[in-house]
């Protein structure tokens, strides 16, 4: 039976996996479209299905959507401020994932932690300090650029071994970024119905996370 290696450092997305936030933000896109009253259900639903992809990328295509044609840069821009104005106190009331506290405490002290996400940077930054959390992150990083970007850069900056890492995450975009890094991968995912096919460890909730990461490096021996 091989000895099990903790992770070289493990990549955290936020809203879905620490911070039950999704349906906060997608009262907020609601709430940045407001004079469409009636597409209300509609743009959370398109929220929901798009997870890991940027307020600017989803507040374009439901502009195509709800509207029906192209915006301009400024129908964006202001439509992202109404989002970001209604959002920001929302997800720092949000609950938590249940464990995250705790799992994030725990791993901090076996493993360098790196917060990704969609999020603005600076958003991000002052969301992590609010909840006091953020102390137990080596590095935090926003939107831009792409998250496998980002943990494409952490990883080379820090002489990680790709493979010795791993990404918790709950979208095809946290898959993505992690197969394209050759990241291990957790998915959080409360519905069985929400598993992606490519994933072979799968936790409800944080509560998981410890044998989640266990079974991951095991499999990687």
């Amino acid at each position: 039976m091989p000895i099990l290696n903790q992770p070289e450092a493990i990549f955290f997305d936020v809203d879905g996996v620490l911070i039950d936030s999704l349906a906060i933000k997608g009262e907020a896109f609601s709430s940045a479209f407001s004079d469409y009253p009636e597409a209300r259900e509609e743009i959370i639903a398109f929220h929901l299905s798009l997870g890991g992809v940027t307020r600017s990328e989803k507040i374009t295509r439901l502009f195509r959507l709800i509207v029906g044609r192209e915006p301009s840069t400024r129908e964006v821009s202001d439509r992202i401020s109404q989002f970001s104005a209604s959002v920001f106190e929302g997800v720092v009331a949000a609950p938590e994932i249940p464990g995250a506290h705790a799992a994030l405490k725990e791993w901090s002290e076996k493993a360098p932690l790196h917060a990704v996400s969609a999020t603005p940077t600076d958003e991000l930054r002052r969301i992590l300090d609010r909840r006091n959390i953020a102390k137990f992150f080596t590095s935090v990083h926003g939107w831009p650029p792409e998250k496998e970007s980002t943990v494409r850069e952490v990883i080379a900056m820090r002489g990680y071994r790709s493979s010795a890492c791993i990404l918790v995450g709950d979208s095809r975009e946290d898959l993505h970024a992690a197969i394209a890094t050759n990241v291990q991968f957790i998915q959080v995912s409360p519905l069985a119905s929400s598993k992606f096919d490519e994933s072979d460890v799968v936790i409800s909730d944080l509560l998981g996370i410890t044998a989640a990461v266990k079974v991951k490096m095991g499999l990687r021996l």
